[in-house]
């Protein structure tokens, strides 16, 4: 991995709520937000416009120092406060004490007419700020420059003046869709990562990389290998000069967005470490509830060296999924748009350099140097050719390198075990990867696949064994027909079915089978023929609608033979405690 030479060490809140108490995310990976200390040291000066002799105050930047009582572990001066750092946002955002601390006193900032006023809302949550936009010089006092001293920045900032207290530090990028914005026209000279002075001098790239350890600033995105996804943004059309030194603006990545199997392409991506939260925008539509729970979602961002994969399902709590999705009217231009929240960082590191235009991801584990990845296919695509559809998602699955293979289903945690039984029908998205002795993970392959089980209305079955041979199972969502030798067929939408000893016959409401327990029965009519039916257990609350009430249509116990004089009707039927009888086979 290439060497950052300035890294801002970064923090986590182990808790949303309770108490403030803030881990460096080395030690958990982002937990509840990313943020890092920034200190003020005072007002800068403006070429046009001298700064009041009043402000002049200009405190040294200072090195964090150790204070158990902390909590951070680290002390912090009134000049000095943690920062939230939100890459969906471009502002700076402080209370005035913090600036009053560094000056030494309080500031009536109506005396100071070259400080505007001015407002930003964030689109995520509609929270406005106001305040005065002042040029500020900041610090970064947790980091160090290669000489040992402590790097400073300077940027237009929002000091809030109605009391307020939003620590924020915006270092995005695409600037042009800041619209809630008054009083100032942002660029990305106020981004206060991307101005730090060896920056403005030409010493180190106008770029960074986010990982658990922090922010790497001059960090260079590699041009290829090394595990990178690399992609070339395009550029941003800047309708406002720059000062000398500045970085470029880009445009947003673009990727593509499937949820429950249906494909948007070209859709605009933001990745947020400002909010848990996710949140979509889809041109012209509106009224969708995509984060209703069992939703399921794969994001995919290509450029050189293939494509990085985002998925999960909504309502299974895993470490990916957003602390919600929700339909915003945030407009990133005119296609669609998603804002992934924070939680994708706990799977990808991200870079993004704003001098060449470029945004890289790399998955954790995946650092160039790690083991070949796992090859990953269909065991038995029943789809058409390249249509990656199929009604079997058992997988075939050859190891790249000695040690354990590791599976991740749709964004859910990584396990030993891969089942196909119980993937629903719908899209998925499967990782794979492996773990040696060492403790070292490999490269990781991913696959997407559409399970389709069902089958056209008028299909027929036939098998090669007799009706008294099979027996049914629930596997997945639907029920599955097996044989003696083991073959299994998915009995979903299937018209008619036919066994090696009988005629073809139609299927009756085979969508109606909901149940986890299936027993083979057979009802002994007088003569001493017999009927095979197959039983179905319905929960308590559980009612199936369908012909008619005719007491003769259950079987008290499913452990007996019950003798009938006529085949039971097909039944409406309610409660376990029936042990209603399913008609399958006729």
């Amino acid at each position: 991995m290439a060497v950052s030479p300035l890294t801002i060490p970064t923090f986590t809140r182990p808790s949303s709520t309770g108490e403030v108490h803030y881990v460096p995310t080395a030690q958990l990976g982002p937990q509840n937000g990313i943020y890092a200390h920034i200190q003020v040291l005072g007002i800068a000066n403006t070429a046009e416009i001298p700064r009041p002799a009043a402000l002049s105050h200009t405190l040294p930047a200072g090195h964090s120092t150790p204070n158990p009582n902390a909590s951070t572990g680290l002390t912090e001066p009134h000049n000095t406060a943690m920062f939230q750092v939100d890459t969906g946002s471009w502002a700076t955002v402080l209370p005035s004490s913090m600036v009053e601390a560094a000056v030494g006193h309080a500031i009536d900032w109506s005396a100071y007419a070259q400080y505007h006023p001015g407002s930003l809302q964030y689109s995520s949550d509609h929270k406005s700020e106001v305040g005065v936009w002042v040029p500020l010089e900041l610090a970064f006092p947790d980091a160090r420059l290669p000489d040992g001293s402590v790097p400073k920045t300077v940027v237009t900032a929002l000091v809030r003046t109605d009391g307020g207290s939003a620590y924020m530090m915006g270092i995005g990028f695409n600037e042009s869709y800041a619209t809630n914005v008054t009083g100032t026209v942002l660029t990305p000279a106020n981004n206060a990562v991307l101005n730090v002075d060896p920056m403005k001098s030409g010493q180190i790239p106008h770029s960074y990389m986010i990982d658990k350890d922090g922010i790497h600033l001059g960090w260079i995105v590699p041009q290829g290998g090394a595990g990178w996804t690399v992609q070339q943004l395009l550029p941003e059309v800047e309708t406002h000069p720059l000062p000398a030194g500045s970085p470029k603006d880009w445009q947003d990545s673009l990727g593509t967005l499937t949820i429950n199997g249906v494909t948007y392409t070209d859709v605009s991506m933001l990745f947020d470490t400002g909010t848990p939260a996710a949140f979509i925008h889809f041109a012209g539509a509106s009224g969708r509830h995509d984060g209703a729970p069992g939703n399921h979602f794969a994001i995919a961002v290509a450029g050189q060296n293939g494509e990085i994969s985002y998925a999960f399902v909504t309502g299974r709590g895993s470490p990916e999924e957003p602390s919600s999705i929700s339909e915003s009217d945030a407009k990133h231009g005119p296609t669609n748009f998603m804002n992934t929240g924070m939680n994708f960082f706990r799977e990808y590191r991200y870079a993004y350099d704003a001098d060449s235009g470029r945004l890289a991801f790399q998955a954790y584990g995946d650092q160039g140097t790690a083991a070949a990845a796992p090859k990953l296919a269909l065991a038995a695509d029943t789809g058409a050719p390249g249509d990656a559809t199929t009604a079997n998602a058992s997988l075939s699955v050859t190891p790249g390198s000695q040690g354990t293979l590791l599976f991740k289903v749709d964004g859910g945690p990584i396990s030993t075990t891969y089942d196909p039984a119980s993937l629903k029908d719908g899209a998925h998205s499967v990782v794979v990867f492996t773990l040696d002795a060492a403790g070292e993970v490999s490269h990781a392959t991913r696959l997407a696949f559409t399970l389709d089980r069902s089958a056209p209305a008028s299909a027929t079955a036939s098998f090669g064994f007799t009706m008294s041979e099979a027996q049914l199972s629930w596997q997945g969502g639907t029920v599955v027909l097996e044989g003696p030798d083991g073959s299994q067929s998915y009995l979903a939408g299937i018209g008619q079915y036919q066994f090696s000893d009988g005629p073809a016959r139609a299927v009756p409401g085979l969508g109606l089978v909901h149940e986890d327990f299936f027993h083979p029965h057979t009802v002994h009519n007088g003569d001493g023929t017999g009927k095979h039916f197959f039983g179905l257990q319905m929960p308590s609350d559980q009612d199936l609608p369908y012909g008619s009430d005719s007491p003769s249509a259950t079987v008290a116990d499913p452990g007996q033979t019950q003798d009938q004089g006529a085949a039971p009707a097909e039944p409406h039927l309610t409660g376990a405690e029936a042990a209603p009888y399913y008609d399958l086979f006729g």
